[in-house]
């Protein structure tokens, strides 16, 4: 078996764990949606990321 490249998958997964606990779910299914978040990026990350809305930046609080 091919070694696959798991670059930024970490971060994927990170960021997956945090928008679910963002939106309030509970950390076992944060974690399984992170999961899945990490395997559709490993799965083809140049779909990945044309499918994925970006938010817009966050302005400074004045």
């Amino acid at each position: 078996m091919a070694a696959a490249d798991t670059t930024g998958a970490g971060d994927v997964f990170a960021a997956g764990y945090i928008d679910a606990l963002l939106r309030e779910m509970p950390a076992p299914e944060a974690a399984r949606h992170a999961s899945a978040v990490a395997a559709r990026f490993l799965a083809d990350r140049e779909a990945f990321w044309s499918q994925t809305p970006l938010q817009a930046p966050l302005e400074p609080e004045t």
